[in-house]
């Protein structure tokens, strides 16, 4: 199975990452990020987590839904 993001969507979740790694961390953003694609009949809700900042962001295109 393979989930996809738009290209809006990186450009969001880039600059989100970047805001953030101003926190100190020995852990590589494979250890620190959770993503969660959750498709449900209107469309996919898609959640990204920074597991070391307790602080997620919300990717959903709810206005293509």
């Amino acid at each position: 199975m393979t989930f996809e993001i738009s290209k809006e969507q990186l450009e969001k979740l880039n600059k989100w990452i970047k805001d953030g790694k101003r926190t100190e961390s020995r852990a590589t953003m494979g250890e620190r990020l959770e993503y969660a694609f959750m498709p449900c009949s209107l469309g996919m809700h898609i959640v990204v987590r920074d597991c070391l900042r307790k602080e997620e962001i919300n990717l959903s295109d709810y206005e293509n839904w």
